[in-house]
C-alpha cells in the first residue's frame, strides 16, 4: 500500500489519480510513518469534483481545446510561442545537463531561492515522479537550444502536469503558452485523457499561474475535501500554535523552520474552514 505514496515538502502525499478514493487505515498510517520518518503529516483528498465550492481544489482542464476557440490574446500568445519554439518529448538521462542548466537559470528569477545541486536535483526528479512520466522540451527554433521543459505524470485517465520550468528570456517569447497549448492538444484532443491537472491550491506562495490557466486556456477549479493526518507530536504543536497563526505569519518566512511552520498552519486553517 505504501508504494503509492511519496514524500514532498515533509508531507506524505499520494501519487495516483485524485478522482479515485483513497482507503487508509491505522496499519497503513503506521507503515507510512515508518517509511517516511521525516514527514510531518499525511495529506490526501476525497469527494472529487464536488458540486459545492470549498477551500481546496485542483486546477483542471477536461474539455477539448481548439486554438480557434481561445480568446484573441491567448491565440496570439500561443502562435508567437509556436513560431519561436519546437515542443518535443525528451529523455531525462540524455538531456539532463541541458535540463539542469534551464533549472538553474529559471531559479535566478527568484530572490533567496535555494538552488539544488546537480545530483540533488536529479534525485529529486527521480523521487517525485515515480509513475509513468513524459518530459517535454521547448527548443528555440533558431538556435536549437533547450529553453524550457515540462514534466507530466501519466495515469490511466488523467495527466498531472507536475512541473513547468523556463529560462527568463524565453518567457518573453511565450514559451509557456506554446507548451501549455501543445500539452492540452496532445493529452486531451489526441490521446483523449479525461483531464489534465495544473496543480492544487497553493499554500506556500501567491501565484498568478493558476488564474492565467483559467482565464486564457479554460481550466477550472475541481473542488474536493482536504484530509490531513498529523504525526502525533506535530498535531500537539499545531494545536498549541494555531491560535497565534496570524502573529506568526506576520514574521514572514525568515528561515526554513518558520516557513514550514507557516505552511502547516495555513494548511490547518484551510482544513478547518472545509
Amino acid at each position: 500500500m505504501t508504494e503509492k505514496w511519496k514524500l514532498y515538502n515533509n508531507m506524505i502525499v499520494p501519487t495516483g489519480e485524485p478522482h479515485i478514493n483513497i482507503e487508509i487505515d491505522k496499519k497503513v498510517i503506521n507503515e507510512l510513518w515508518r517509511k517516511f520518518p521525516k514527514a510531518f503529516l499525511i495529506k490526501y483528498t476525497s469527494n472529487w469534483d464536488k458540486k459545492e465550492e470549498g477551500e481546496w481544489y485542483y486546477i483542471i482542464k477536461d474539455e477539448a481545446t481548439e486554438l480557434s476557440e481561445l480568446g484573441k490574446s491567448a491565440r496570439n500568445q500561443v502562435r508567437k510561442g509556436l513560431k519561436n519554439f519546437e515542443i518535443r518529448k525528451i529523455d531525462l538521462e540524455a538531456n539532463y545537463d541541458a535540463i539542469y542548466e534551464v533549472y538553474v537559470r529559471a531559479c535566478e528569477r527568484y530572490d533567496s531561492y535555494h538552488v539544488r545541486t546537480k545530483d540533488d536535483y536529479y534525485s529529486f526528479i527521480k523521487s517525485q515522479y515515480i509513475e509513468d512520466v513524459d518530459i517535454w522540451g521547448g527548443f528555440n527554433i533558431e538556435s536549437g537550444e533547450l529553453m524550457g521543459y515540462s514534466i507530466c505524470s501519466t495515469y490511466r485517465d488523467c495527466v498531472d502536469w507536475n512541473e513547468a520550468t523556463f529560462v527568463p528570456e524565453a518567457l518573453k517569447l511565450r514559451i509557456s503558452d506554446a507548451m501549455e497549448y501543445f500539452l492540452l492538444d496532445y493529452y486531451i484532443n489526441q490521446k483523449r485523457y479525461r483531464y489534465i491537472i495544473s496543480g492544487q491550491r497553493s499554500i506556500d506562495h501567491v501565484t498568478n499561474v493558476q488564474e492565467y490557466d483559467i482565464r486564457q486556456f479554460g481550466f477550472r477549479k475541481a473542488y474536493c475535501d482536504l484530509n490531513i493526518i498529523y504525526r502525533p507530536i506535530v498535531k500537539l504543536m499545531v494545536n498549541i500554535l494555531y491560535p497565534f497563526r496570524n502573529s506568526i505569519r506576520k514574521l514572514g518566512d525568515q528561515n526554513v523552520t518558520l516557513h514550514k511552520i507557516n505552511s502547516v498552519l495555513k494548511l490547518e486553517e484551510i482544513n478547518r474552514k472545509g
